[in-house]
């Protein structure tokens, strides 16, 4: 695998956490603020949190992982003219649908 084909594929996993971390930032302020005597951040909690950010994120990133296709994609590895197939339409249709859920949480 080429560096470009991994930094793709690192992408989008780093784009996912970096959305869930925000995510679970705002919601620890907002029982911060409402709830300021109920929940408490400890190191156990946080390592859980961050821990669950990362595999949530892997697992979301595994079909894009599987689907995605990196260089020309009008030609293959060995230079021969690539059939249209449903994988780059898959691929597409999973991204449109991941980034609607990141945009959404």
């Amino acid at each position: 695998m080429s560096v470009v084909g991994t930094r793709c594929r690192v992408q989008g996993v780093s784009v996912s956490v970096s959305v869930l971390t925000l995510t679970a930032i705002s919601l620890e302020r907002y029982y911060a603020i409402v709830h300021p005597l109920r929940l408490r951040a400890t190191p156990g909690r946080t390592r859980v949190t961050i821990l669950a950010i990362w595999l949530v994120s892997a697992v979301l990133m595994v079909p894009e992982l599987l689907l995605a296709v990196v260089g020309n994609p009008q030609r293959d590895f060995s230079g021969n003219p690539r059939r249209s197939g449903g994988r780059t339409m898959s691929l597409q249709s999973y991204s449109a649908v991941s980034n609607v859920i990141l945009l959404i949480i």
